[in-house]
This record gives C-alpha cells, structure tokens and sequence, in this order.
C-alpha cells in the first residue's frame, strides 16, 4: 500500500478531531493511523505513542488559541465590546464544529486528574483565557469583579459546550455568548 505524504501539522490536525470526536482513551492508535491515512509504523516514526500524540495536540490546540483567540483581547486599539466580539466569535468557529466542543474540557473531564503531562496544557489553557477575558473586562470593572465575571463566563462557556454535545444543538453555546457580551456596555 503506498504510504501517504503529510506533514506533522496535518496529522496533528486530524488527531485532533478525532480526540474531539472520541476523546483520548476511547482512540486507539490505529484509528489515528487510519483517520490520516497512514500504517501504524508510519505513525510511529512521527510519534512514540499515544501520549506525544496528546501533548501535540494540546500544544498545538493551545498556540492556536493563544495566537487567534486570546491575542485578539489585548488589541487595546479596538473598543473592549468589539474586542471580545470578536473573541467569541473565533471561539465559536472553534467549540461549535461538529458540536465536539472545546479540546481542553474534553481532556481536562476525562484525563487531567490521571495524566499530569495533560493537565498542564489544560490548566495554561484556562489560565490564559481567563486572563484574556480580564483583560476585557477591566475597561468596565475593578480588578476583582473583573476576576470574578472571567471565572463566571468561562463556567458558563464550558457549560454550555456540555449541554452543546449532550444535545447536538449549537444554540446553547449561542446564548452563552450572548450572556457573555451583556457584561460590557456597546
């Protein structure tokens, strides 16, 4: 059988979606293999298991967020609203495909109290974000509120993304959005 060409990134792409789609323990090997096209021993010439293939993922989950998403809150050229208008948005483009969710909750529900080298990645994710939101917030409230309404809006983000998988209807991550955008005046 020939072997496919693909690079690294390609394949951590579509280990993702599967991961999203499976999550981590339900994915074996071979169906990350064959999900990119490739034989198992090609696969293990570009990861030495499962796990580096995780902590691919989560890196790579985590530098888009922190370059497409988070980046967008400290823009302090754009008025707070707008700024995290367009946080949400780039969020939702992400959380809502397929209505598989947000990759670090899905890793942070199952496996971050087992596998320490996940819960890094999960933890910086949530640190980030949550810092990006304040960084919003501040224009409207003090430090503290600031702090508390990030804590809010990610529990309600991710809450929402639950409800979002269990039901298969988008329209619940829609309104948390929606109640995110009502803590900043237009």
């Amino acid at each position: 059988m020939p072997i496919k060409k693909t690079t690294k990134e390609e394949i951590i792409a579509i280990c993702t979606q599967v991961f999203r789609k499976q999550g981590y323990y339900r994915t074996t090997l071979d169906q990350l293999a064959k999900a990119n096209g490739l034989t198992k021993g090609v696969f293990y010439h570009h990861f030495k298991n499962k796990e580096a293939i995780m902590q691919e993922v989560l890196k790579a989950s985590y530098s888009y967020f922190k370059a497409k998403v988070f980046s967008i809150a400290y823009q302090d050229q754009m008025p707070a609203y707008d700024r995290m208008q367009q946080m949400i948005e780039a969020s939702n483009r992400v959380f809502s495909k397929d209505c598989q969710g947000c990759i670090f909750a899905n890793t942070a529900l199952e496996i971050t109290h087992i596998e320490e080298a996940f819960a890094e990645f999960t933890k910086v994710f949530f640190i980030d974000w949550e810092r990006a939101f304040v960084y919003i917030l501040e224009n409207e409230y003090q430090p503290n509120k600031a702090q508390q309404l990030a804590h809010q809006i990610i529990a309600d983000i991710e809450g929402s993304l639950i409800l979002m998988q269990v039901h298969k209807n988008k329209d619940f991550l829609i309104k948390a959005f929606e109640r995110t955008m009502r803590h900043l005046g237009s």
